[in-house]
Parts: structure tokens; C-alpha cells; sequence
């Protein structure tokens, strides 16, 4: 089957570079022009059903998109984005400035989580591994489409869980607001269709 994996639109937040995690940030008007977009883009893919974290940035970008195919998106707390704590609201650099050495620990050990109730990248895998058993992602249904729309990290997890590969496998990928990666999933095989395609965001 298909599985068409999805960033949300963007939002304040995002133009600021500030981390958001589980701040609840509501699309900015570009990101509302970049969902527009993706849903002219998926109109016609034959998508069967729509599951989205319960953040609003995520699930107005399914919402669009779903208004276009005709699909009400099933909102899920399992697709969050990473909880990052004391992190969230700051950029990198103010991170790195009051957490000294805490951004490459995170990267390099996956247990690791931020102060604040902070989740490990180990977490974020273990309720991923949860949606997929729920919604019998892994179930040999060749015939069926599913997109979900999530979050930056939680789309890298998903790809890799996806894809059996490592989980520090997302380090070696980049997925922008709005855009589109799709894997062939089926039971003795596991493609990569496209990735971080934004070619239907050109121009707006």
C-alpha cells in the first residue's frame, strides 16, 4: 500500500525558527496557502483515509486537504510532535546558550530527553510503534492509500519505522513545511516514492 506522510503547513513559529514541540500553534496564513496547495496536489491520489495529530497546525493542514478529497481526517495524540520541554518557544541557538551540550546529546543518544517533561526520540518511536499496530498500517493492503499528516520529527520516525531502518536514519533526512513523502509499503518490500517533494509549493 501506499502511505503518503505529511508536514503541516507553516507557522509563526516556524518563520521565527522557534522550536514548538507540542505548542499548540496554529497555522500561519503562508502555511494555509502551502495546505491549499498540498490539497490541489493529493485531490486526485487515491487516498482512502486521513489520520492527523490533534495539534492545530496539523490537523487544519489535514482539514484542507481532507476538504478537497472529501475525507473528515481521523486526529490522533499519538502523531504529536516530540514534547521538548523546557526547549520549546526558544531557537536553537537560545537552546544551546541555556542548555549547554544538551542539542547534540539529544541527536546522539535517543533516550536522552529535555528537562520539563521532555521526550526522548526512543518515546516518540515507542507511540509511533503504537499507531501503526492500531491502524494496521503494516497490514499487507495493497490496495489502500493513507495519508497522514504529523510533524517534522514525528514524519522522520515514521519513515524509518516504515522503512525498517535505524532510528537514526532521521538525521539523514530533511522534511520541510507542507511537504509530501510517499513509501510503497508492503510486506517484503519497503520504497521510498519521493521525499520532502515540495514542487507544488513553487511560486507561492
Amino acid at each position: 500500500m501506499l502511505v503518503y506522510i505529511v508536514r503541516h503547513g507553516e507557522t509563526i513559529w516556524n518563520q521565527d525558527q522557534k522550536t514548538q514541540g507540542t505548542k499548540d500553534i496554529p497555522l500561519s496564513a503562508m502555511g494555509l496557502t502551502q495546505s491549499y496547495s498540498l490539497a490541489a496536489r493529493l485531490e486526485k491520489e487515491p487516498v482512502s483515509k486521513i489520520f492527523c495529530s490533534d495539534l492545530k497546525r496539523a490537523y487544519e493542514t489535514a482539514a484542507l486537504v481532507g476538504e478537497k478529497m472529501g475525507i473528515s481526517p481521523v486526529s490522533d495524540a499519538l502523531l504529536r510532535e516530540v514534547c521538548f520541554g523546557d526547549w520549546e518557544g526558544l531557537t536553537l541557538k537560545e537552546i544551546e546558550t541555556k542548555f549547554p551540550g544538551e542539542l547534540d546529546k539529544w541527536r546522539l543518544d535517543h533516550s536522552f530527553h529535555p528537562a520539563g517533561n521532555g521526550e526522548s526520540i526512543s518515546s516518540v518511536a515507542a507511540r509511533l510503534h503504537l499507531f501503526l499496530a492500531r491502524h494496521f498500517f503494516l497490514v499487507n493492503k495493497s490496495n489502500e492509500s493513507i495519508l497522514v499528516v504529523c510533524h517534522a520529527l514525528t514524519a522522520k520516525v515514521l519513515i524509518a519505522l516504515l522503512l525498517k531502518l535505524d532510528i537514526s536514519f532521521i538525521w539523514k533526512m530533511k522534511i520541510d513545511n507542507a511537504s509530501l513523502n510517499i513509501l510503497d509499503v508492503q510486506p517484503q518490500r519497503q520504497v521510498i516514492v519521493s521525499l520532502n517533494d515540495v514542487s507544488f509549493l513553487k511560486g507561492i
